[in-house]
């Protein structure tokens, strides 16, 4: 009956995971440039229930459940939603904006949602974070005193799910990423990429991962009244 524990802790604690990353994708389903996170299921280390030197040796295994193995992002485009405001952005294809912050650290992002900070000739391109936005070169993007800005770059990687995510709406380049190279594309002007999280995919996720913490917890329940009524019968 352990087995039983163990396969029903294991389902409980994945399914608390996956309700967690839908949690989350709902809460930013208005997010501009948020990009849906995915979870993935693997099974748990299976044993041979029979000697390693038997013929069926490798068919007959046991293991104790499932685990989230990853939590993948995806990267397809969001809608186009049209703003006609000057700092904002969108990019039409795949690529991010590159961000910096006060340490010079870079982070991508595509919520090209900006705003101008500063004063004067002295005004900068920033995201609602306050980090600058920076340019293909790598420099801040700057603005005249009338409001034209220069135009932010673009970047692209070999990987873009390799990404790390940050928080934030922010991803920062990894090994798995590959670094980062200059895009050829032009973000358009006016323009505002939408979250990708399609909410009806959510709720069916939702309900699935919900039904399933359900049963997980019946199974713990089960085997703890059947190890109680094992114990009774021992002590007779």
């Amino acid at each position: 009956m352990i087995e039983s524990f163990y396969s029903g802790t294991a389902g409980l604690t994945s399914h608390q995971n996956a309700l967690d990353v839908i949690a989350n994708n709902m809460s930013n389903v208005n997010t501009t440039g948020y990009k849906a996170k995915k979870q993935d299921f693997s099974a748990l280390l299976a044993v041979s229930e029979v000697r390693p030197e038997t013929a069926n040796s490798a068919t007959l295994l046991a293991g104790s459940g499932s685990r989230v193995d990853s939590v993948a992002t995806d990267m397809s485009n969001g809608t186009v939603n049209q703003t006609n405001k000057s700092t904002d952005y969108y990019i039409n294809g795949s690529g991010f904006f590159a961000v910096q912050d006060n340490n010079g650290n870079v982070f991508y992002t595509r919520d090209g949602s900006f705003h101008l900070s500063g004063t004067g000739n002295n005004l900068e391109l920033r995201n609602n974070n306050g980090l600058a936005v920076l340019d293909s070169n790598g420099r801040p993007v700057t603005a005249d005193a009338a409001g034209n800005t220069g135009t932010p770059g673009v970047f692209e990687f070999a990987n873009a799910p390799g990404l790390s995510s940050t928080g934030s709406n922010l991803f920062e380049a990894t090994a798995l990423s590959g670094a980062e190279t200059i895009s050829a594309l032009k973000p358009e002007q006016g323009k505002l990429e939408c979250s990708n999280v399609d909410l009806a995919e959510q709720m069916a996720g939702l309900i699935t991962s919900q039904r399933g913490y359900q049963l997980n917890s019946s199974v713990v329940s089960t085997a703890d009244q059947i190890e109680n009524m094992i114990n009774q019968l021992n002590q007779r």
